[in-house]
């Protein structure tokens, strides 16, 4: 899908997990090193490698989940009701499923993702997406190629703009 039919779909599920009292889960996926592919086998590499990544976000995906591109090598993954648990599952799957396709490649791909879930995270699609934003960055953040739920904490450590910044004496906490 492409980011304006996903968008009306995450205000539908959003408005569906309201009514029934669900929870909704968006996962922010992003290709790790991404620039990397381009710069060392082209852009038609490059194309063709975010077509065996969408084609991956299709299979691992859950009946009734939406996946769409939001960005150069950014993905959403929209999962209604499931909770942050589920979502981490389906988050790991995905993440294992690129890392066996690329791992042969020239330049093998990872991803990281970001989980967030409506209400525990946020009351609105900008807000649940901005949490799942923040946990792809402390992803990132945190070494690449792993899965992040959101949390405060790790919100204020890892925030990419007036946060207090990556203080190390909260790495062996976070990462346990």
């Amino acid at each position: 899908k492409n980011r304006l039919a996903l968008d009306q779909e995450l205000d539908t599920e959003l408005e569906r997990a309201r009514r029934a009292g669900r929870q909704l889960s968006i996962v922010i996926v992003d290709l790790d090193h991404f620039k990397s592919v381009n710069d060392q086998l082209g852009h038609r590499a490059g194309d063709r490698a975010l077509i065996r990544v969408a084609r991956i976000l299709s299979s691992h995906r859950r009946a009734g989940d939406s996946v769409g591109r939001t960005g150069g090598e950014e993905f959403t993954l929209l999962i209604p009701d499931a909770g942050e648990h589920d979502a981490f599952l389906a988050a790991e799957r995905i993440r294992a499923g690129v890392a066996g396709e690329f791992k042969d490649d020239p330049v093998p791909l990872t991803f990281s993702f970001g989980v967030a879930t409506f209400p525990d995270h946020g009351e609105t699609i900008d807000a649940v997406i901005e949490a799942a934003d923040q946990a792809l960055y402390a992803a990132k953040a945190l070494g690449r190629n792993r899965t992040i739920i959101f949390n405060r904490e790790i919100s204020e450590i890892f925030a990419p703009e007036g946060g207090r910044g990556v203080d190390a004496s909260h790495l062996d906490t976070l990462m346990t």
